[in-house]
C-alpha cells in the first residue's frame, strides 16, 4: 500500500470515493471500499461514533488521515476495471499491473491526490478470505459502498502482527455496530465469522488472540479514565467480544480446522504478507 497521505480532507474523500464506487456499479463493476476508509464511512454521519474514534486514538492528534484508497473487486472483472479508471484518468502502476495483476491493481489520481489499492476475492494477507469469484453470487453484493461488516472484521481479525490503530477500528465497529446472526446492513453477521473461524485453525488461533488484545486494548481506556464520556458504551463493547468468543469457542469445528490443530504452533500457521 502507498506510503503517501491522502491530500483530502477526510469527508471530501470518502465521499469521492463513494462516488468512484457508484460510478463502477453503474457499469456493473463490483467495487467496494475497506480498511480505515471503509470503517470512517460507516460512522462519518455519527457524531458520538467519530467522537469515540478521535479518543481511543485511531488517527494522531486526534485527526482523521488516510494513506490510499483500498478497494476489492472480482479478478474476472479486471479488463473492465482497467477501462474504468483510464475512463477517470487515473495513472495505472504498470509494474505493479503487469507483475501482480491476478491479485491486485494500482492507480494513480490524475492531480496526485491518492493512489487505489485494489485488491482480488480471495484476499490473501495473514490469512485468506474468500468472497467468491462470481460478480453476480459473490458477497460484493451484500453491501454497499463498503464490504459487509462481517468481513471488515474478519479483514482486522486476519493480521498476524496487529497494531494499536487496527485495534482501534475494531473498538469502533464493534461499539457502533450491533451483532446479528444473518447478513443484515448495519451489523456483524456473527455467523459469517464463525464460520470462517470454524474452517481454519490458523486463523483462529490469530482472531482469538486478537480479540483478547482488543479485550485489553479496551480495557486501558477504563482503567485511565480516557475515555469517561464512553466508560459505559466500552464496558458494553467489550461484553459484546466476550459474547463472540463464546460463540467462536462453542462452535463445531470442521475436519480441516481438528487436523490442522493438533499441529498447532510447531508449524507457522499464517501467510507472510510482503509489501510490494
Amino acid at each position: 500500500m502507498s506510503e503517501h497521505r491522502v491530500r483530502m480532507p477526510p469527508q471530501d474523500f470518502a465521499k469521492e470515493a463513494i462516488k468512484i464506487v457508484e460510478a463502477a456499479q453503474g457499469k456493473n463493476i463490483y467495487l467496494r471500499i475497506m480498511g480505515a476508509l471503509g470503517v470512517y464511512i460507516g460512522i462519518m454521519n455519527n457524531e458520538k461514533c467519530l467522537d469515540l474514534y478521535k479518543t481511543i486514538g485511531r488517527f494522531s492528534e486526534g485527526e482523521f488521515g488516510f494513506t490510499d484508497l483500498d478497494l476489492v473487486a472480482y479478478g474476472k472483472q479486471r479488463n473492465a476495471i482497467e477501462k474504468f479508471f483510464k475512463e477517470l484518468s487515473f495513472k495505472p502502476d504498470d509494474y505493479v499491473n503487469a507483475m501482480f495483476s491476478d491479485r491486485r491493481l494500482i492507480f494513480y489520481h490524475p492531480n496526485q491526490l491518492y493512489s487505489v489499492d485494489i485488491f482480488f476475492s480471495p484476499l490473501e494477507f495473514s490469512h485468506i478470505i474468500d468472497l467468491g469469484k462470481d460478480p453476480e453470487k459473490g458477497r460484493l453484493k451484500l453491501s454497499f459502498p463498503t464490504l459487509p461488516l462481517s468481513d471488515m472484521v474478519l479483514l482486522k481479525l486476519q493480521i498476524h502482527d496487529i497494531n494499536r490503530k487496527d485495534l482501534a477500528d475494531l473498538a469502533v465497529i464493534f461499539s457502533c455496530d450491533p451483532i446479528s446472526e444473518q447478513e443484515e446492513h448495519g451489523k456483524i453477521n456473527v455467523n459469517r465469522i464463525i464460520e470462517v473461524l470454524s474452517d481454519d485453525w490458523g486463523f483462529w488461533y490469530d482472531a482469538t488472540n486478537n480479540l483478547k488484545l482488543l479485550k485489553n486494548f479496551l480495557g486501558e481506556f477504563l482503567e485511565k479514565g480516557n475515555a469517561q464520556n464512553y466508560h459505559e458504551k466500552i464496558k458494553e463493547t467489550i461484553k459484546t467480544i466476550e459474547e463472540l468468543e463464546h460463540k467462536i469457542e462453542s462452535s463445531q469445528k470442521t475436519k480441516n480446522w481438528l487436523k490442522r490443530a493438533k499441529i498447532g504452533t510447531s508449524k507457522r500457521w499464517y501467510n507472510v504478507v510482503e509489501e510490494i
